[in-house]
């Protein structure tokens, strides 16, 4: 099957040579060849990019997961440090209750001492008057 046979009939001289036929054929294949190969470097231009584009995201979660985490941890050293100046100051305060429960208690066993002591005077000076007026009366 010639290209003759396919085609019209063409004169010698309009009949494309099989050099030419060739080289046309060949110079297709290399802009092809060449598109493909634009087109593949465009592809992984573009997965640079993508790969660029995650790391930067990736980075930047990171950097963000970073920064709420050193939060929550100042954060909670915060809370602690709270606690334990609460705790210090619940066992200061304890301890000044019981200072103060103590020198109360030491008061009222004076004052009962103290209620002790008049109420024996006031006892014995009443039994002497009850005497004297019995002896002298």
């Amino acid at each position: 099957a010639s290209l003759a046979s396919r085609g019209p009939k063409l004169s010698k001289e309009e009949e494309p040579s099989t050099a030419t036929t060739q080289k046309e054929a060949q110079m297709q294949k290399e802009e092809k060849a060449a598109a493909v190969k634009h087109e593949a470097a465009e592809a992984y231009h573009a997965y640079q990019k993508d790969v660029q584009s995650a790391t930067k995201a990736d980075e930047a979660r990171q950097r963000l997961f970073e920064k709420q985490r050193r939060k929550e941890m100042e954060k909670a050293e915060e809370e602690h440090r709270a606690h334990e100046e609460d705790l210090q100051e619940g066992t200061a305060k304890l301890k000044a209750w019981q200072v103060a429960l103590e020198q109360e208690a030491n008061r009222e066993k004076a004052r009962k001492k103290q209620w002790l002591e008049a109420f024996r005077k006031a006892k014995s000076r009443l039994e002497r008057a009850d005497e004297a007026k019995h002896r002298g009366g």
